[in-house]
């Protein structure tokens, strides 16, 4: 009996320690996945910037159609690219 009184004991410990550890990972993701998050919204505003940036460098030089026309490929030329990357680290 008293062997069994021990191992619930044991077993209790340690779904107290596991649950301690569990509560630390899931805030430690919490965290990085605001963090993430924040990023993408930078990133994507700088990128719009950069964009934007082209685009009125190509207005003044090359006329209105042209500079929409040529920032237009080169967000489809980086979309693409991203595309590919992302495509290649994810193929095993």
């Amino acid at each position: 009996m008293k062997a069994v009184a021990e191992l619930i004991i044991a077993v209790a410990d340690l779904v107290e320690a596991e649950s301690r550890q569990m509560r630390k990972v899931y805030i430690q993701t919490r965290v990085f996945n605001f963090a993430l998050a924040v990023l993408a919204m930078f990133s994507a505003a700088g990128v719009g910037l950069v964009f934007w940036a082209t685009y009125r460098v190509l207005n003044e030089s090359a006329g209105p159609v042209l500079g929409s026309f040529l920032t237009g490929v080169v967000i489809l030329m980086t979309s693409g690219g991203l595309l590919w990357a992302i495509k290649r680290v994810t193929q095993k």
